[in-house]
């Protein structure tokens, strides 16, 4: 029965947000597809993304394993700069290159499974974390040195953007951060070090 239930849970979600991203405009600004062709070529990746932007939503996000699609709500996207939306996007290529998407994936059905498991579900947090910070280092072992303290900045600019309440609560509690996680992840952007990534 709790198999059942969380199951029905995701395809419900899966649903809404295939509807949603009807909704969703694709990003043909030459400008914005150049930053993410620049952060494509940063990263070494060939694969087709489109980039989307919407209200129904309200923290930037990859979705898509063999369609991989990035999306950034339209009130982000107009109020971050060049290089802060340099630093979205590396960060959210960076899930893809890491192959995060299918780790998600799997972590999700492993909660179904053990839906009973208090340790499981707390481990499957911590996971999520532990991921976050891991594409934080993917992302910084990319850029230069110098560039440490404005991704850090991005991050904490970000997380001011989207802590106000959103309507969409299936996406809140996938893609929201905590306070505990911001800081831990910006702990680890001070202490990072060239080639610790690995």
């Amino acid at each position: 029965i709790g198999f059942c239930a969380m199951a029905v849970f995701v395809i419900i979600a899966a649903l809404k947000f295939s509807k949603d991203v009807k909704t969703f405009e694709k990003v043909v600004c030459p400008g914005v597809l150049r930053v993410l062709g620049d952060c494509k070529d940063k990263l070494a990746l060939n694969k087709s993304m489109e980039l989307h932007c919407g209200k129904s939503f309200n923290s930037p996000f990859i979705f898509g394993i063999l369609r991989p699609g990035v999306y950034i709500p339209k009130p982000i996207l107009s109020r971050v700069n060049e290089r802060e939306l340099s630093h979205i996007l590396l960060h959210e290529l960076s899930h893809y290159k890491r192959r995060d998407l299918l780790c998600n994936l799997f972590s999700t059905v492993a909660t179904m499974l053990h839906w009973f498991n208090p340790l499981v579900w707390f481990a499957m947090k911590m996971m999520r974390t532990d991921i976050e910070c891991a594409c934080d280092a993917h992302v910084l072992e990319n850029l230069k040195d110098d560039e440490s303290t404005p991704y850090g900045m991005t991050i904490i600019k970000l997380s001011t953007l989207i802590s106000v309440p959103h309507r969409n609560r299936t996406l809140c509690v996938y893609f929201h951060e905590g306070k505990g996680q911001i800081e831990r992840r910006i702990n680890m952007i001070n202490m990072f070090r060239k080639g610790s990534y690995k």
